[in-house]
């Protein structure tokens, strides 16, 4: 989901977003947008990652220590994906993969030239892709930690709002 600039700070100032100890939610269950989860703590923003693919190398252990502090509190974590969402402009995103090759492309001449500042550079300019197999991994890598997984037909977010609703 594309970031809002400046929408943290709208809902700070709306008092739509509030801050609190983990414990006021014992025995809830939350809803995680995990795409979003990962960039926030900042575990799919390394550079090096659109180079390579995959996921990073100490992620289940970073989810342990993650998932052990909700479930301290008894808090029970839903985790969402997106689905495949349709490109509404099929030129637009081809001209982004173009783009991005360009920039893959020059990090990698970069990086074998021995200039691997720039290449991290420009491996960074392409931002952060993850994969229809790279979610799968991450997926299955949740369930083996007992996590329960969703896959919404749309994006996390418009499932997660969805679980919310009441339903009769």
């Amino acid at each position: 989901m594309p970031s809002i600039r400046n929408f943290e700070k709208y809902l700070r100032d709306c008092q739509l977003l509030h801050s609190g100890k983990l414990s006021d939610l014992r025995g809830c269950a939350i809803g995680v947008d995990t795409l979003h989860y990962f960039k926030a703590i900042g575990l799919l923003n390394q550079p090096l990652l659109s180079a390579t693919g995959g996921l990073p190398l100490g992620l289940s252990k970073v989810l342990q220590k993650h998932i052990a502090s909700f479930s301290r509190f008894g808090i029970k974590l839903v985790w969402a994906f997106g689905g495949i969402v349709a490109s509404k402009d099929h030129h637009e995103s081809a001209a982004l993969g173009d783009s991005n090759l360009s920039k893959r492309l020059e990090g990698w001449r970069s990086y074998e030239s021995g200039n691997t500042r720039t290449a991290s550079y420009n491996f960074a300019q392409i931002g952060v892709h993850i994969s229809q197999e790279v979610q799968q991994h991450l997926i299955e890598v949740l369930r083996k930690l007992g996590q329960q997984v969703i896959r919404s037909p749309s994006t996390a977010a418009a499932q997660l709002a969805y679980l919310c609703k009441p339903h009769d």
